[in-house]
């Protein structure tokens, strides 16, 4: 009577083992990015409506204004900005709000590994609110010969890939 495992019944069990984990760990990943991606969403449109209110107050600003000058209420959980700077941030995403004459930009650069010593974002959600039609043009901008960055963008739904 034979005790143990032949070799290559071991070797069997360990090809089938990175076979499905050869398939699952891509997927895995996807999700993970997914869920980083999730912030922006809310935090955009949070960012949208106290652009909006602000403007429907106060009209246009003469001078620049920025995120904290709107609403410092919708600022909770992330870091805030370092003296000098006006973008708040969270791990993996940087937000700017601006509004000046007859526009107000929003920003949310987005990188997975969190990085923002650099210009390696992987996409920039960037809108734009003019005076004149009351309505935010809404972009995601990607390095062009980045398809990665590109398939990040049309998981944005409403706003239009731009390769810059």
């Amino acid at each position: 009577m034979r005790k143990g495992f032949t070799l290559i019944e071991l070797l069997v069990v360990v090809l089938i083992i990175g076979i499905l984990s050869a398939i699952a760990l891509p997927q895995y990943q996807r999700v993970v990015l997914k869920a980083r991606m999730a912030e922006i969403g809310p935090r955009v449109k949070t960012m949208e409506t106290a652009a909006e209110l602000y403007i429907l107050e106060n009209g246009f600003p003469a001078e620049r204004i920025y995120l904290a000058d709107l609403d410092s209420d919708m600022m909770g959980g992330l870091i805030p900005p370092v003296e000098g700077k006006h973008n708040y941030k969270s791990k993996y995403v940087s937000y700017d709000v601006y509004c000046y004459a007859t526009q107000c930009t929003l920003l949310a650069f987005f990188n997975p590994k969190g990085d923002f010593s650099g210009s390696t974002e992987d996409i920039i959600i960037s809108e734009y609110l003019y005076s004149s039609n009351h309505k935010w043009d809404k972009y995601c901008l990607y390095k062009s010969a980045n398809t990665h960055a590109l398939a990040l963008c049309k998981m944005f739904e409403g706003y239009q890939p731009t390769a810059n």
